[in-house]
Formats: C-alpha cells, structure tokens, sequence
C-alpha cells in the first residue's frame, strides 16, 4: 500500500504539472567557480519534466511491484532496490536538469545504476562481460557530453543553460561542427543508433526480467531528451545547414 500511495502521489505530481504549469519553472541550486568559468547547478520543470517524469514514474513502479515478488528470498534483493532508487533518482535529474553540469550528473547517475543493475549477478561470467560492455559504451558517450559541456563554456559568454541556445552560424565553422559532433557521439551511443546497436541486448543479460523496462523505456529516451534539450544550438550549427 505504502509503495502504491507513494507512486500515485508522485504521479499526480507530474500530471498536475502538466495542466498548472505556465512556462518552466526554474530554481538554483549553487554554483562552482572553476577559474575563468562558472558551473551552475539550476532546475528545470517544464512539459517535457512532466511528460517524462510520468513515464518514469510508471515504470518505476511497475519495477518495484514486480521485483518485490520476483526477487522474494533473494539474499541480494535489498542491494537490487538500492540500485533502482540510484536509476529512479538519476532520471529525475536528468529531466529536471536546467544546465547541461546537472544534466551531466542525472546522466552519470543513470550509466552508473544501469551497470550495477546489469552486473547484479557478478558471479554469472556472461552477465559481467554485459556489464562491463554497456559500461564502456556509456564511458564513450560520456566523453562526448562532457566535452560538448566544457566547449560550450568556452564559446558562450554565460553558463550552458537549458535549452542549449548557442548561435553557432556566427562561430567558425569547425567550431561549430565539432560541439555538434560532441552531442550527436553522446545522443547516438545513448540511443543505441549506429554503430552502438549493441548495448541494449547486453543490458537484457541481467538476471532480472524487470530491469530491462528501465533500458528500453528510460535509458534509450535519455538521448531523445537530449536532443530536445539541445535543439536550438545544433538547428544553428555549419554541420545541420550543410546536410539541409
């Protein structure tokens, strides 16, 4: 009861928001000055959150219902649901993230439970391979938002806020093409796009049926959101006009 009560509730958090929202809302959660630039760590909540977060929230739950009975006598079950609360969280981070620096984090945090949900069963060698096979994949599309985060502070004048609205057309044009290049390495390895099909029937190695709601309904779309989030500057970019 106490888990439907807690579901509903955060449902009807994300419905209302919906319907009651009148453009984003916006929050701040700190900053850190490295040097010449400044991280900001803001929020956002906005149709895409509400739409998102529904969907989430969904498929959390249905997790949850159904490993509580899949997993019964399991000696690791606890360790299970502390991984899936690390996924849940990292996604709420993500679709809230008003910054590319907090996107980064709701998106390390997704890599991160998704290998250890993966890998629940280390003492199966095939599972560790999986694991270890999606992790590397994710490390490289880490790269790629993270150098795509570090560029931007070097070519905007404010911080990377969210939706990214870079005029790239008045930058030069390897600048241009190499941020664009960035983002599409991170939206592509992410989406599981060519050349990195691979990844998701890994994932499917994990040695619980539920887990893979996360893969294929969270874990894919976190690059779709991406590419909402990042429209605007890749739509300016020499690589997008030259392929128009």
């Amino acid at each position: 009861m106490k888990l439907f009560l807690h579901a509903t509730s955060l449902l009807l958090l994300s419905a209302v928001g919906a319907l009651l929202v009148q453009g984003p809302l916006t929050w701040s959660l700190g900053a850190l000055r490295l040097g010449p630039h400044t991280l900001h760590f803001d929020g956002r909540f906005d149709e895409l959150s509400a739409l998102a977060g529904t969907t989430l929230q969904l498929l959390y739950y249905a997790v949850l219902r159904f490993s509580r009975r899949y997993l019964a006598g399991d000696p690791g079950r606890a360790h299970f649901f502390r991984n899936a609360g690390l996924f849940y969280l990292g996604g709420w981070v993500l679709l809230t993230a008003g910054t590319l620096e907090l996107f980064f984090a709701g998106w390390e945090l997704l890599g991160l439970a998704s290998f250890l949900l993966i890998a629940y069963a280390p003492h199966r060698t095939r599972v560790a391979r999986s694991a270890l096979s999606v992790f590397l994949t994710y490390r490289l599309c880490d790269v790629g938002l993270l150098m795509s985060s570090i560029l931007t502070h070097h070519l905007a004048t404010t911080s990377s806020a969210l939706p990214l609205a870079i005029d790239l057309a008045a930058l030069p044009a390897s600048w241009s093409t190499l941020l664009t290049l960035l983002l599409l390495l991170a939206i592509v390895g992410k989406s599981a796009q060519f050349p990195f099909l691979h990844w998701p029937a890994r994932a499917m190695e994990g040695p619980t049926v539920s887990s893979s709601l996360f893969y294929g309904g969270l874990a894919l779309h976190a690059g779709t959101v991406l590419v909402y989030r990042t429209l605007p500057t890749v739509q300016s970019s020499a690589l997008f006009t030259g392929l128009l």
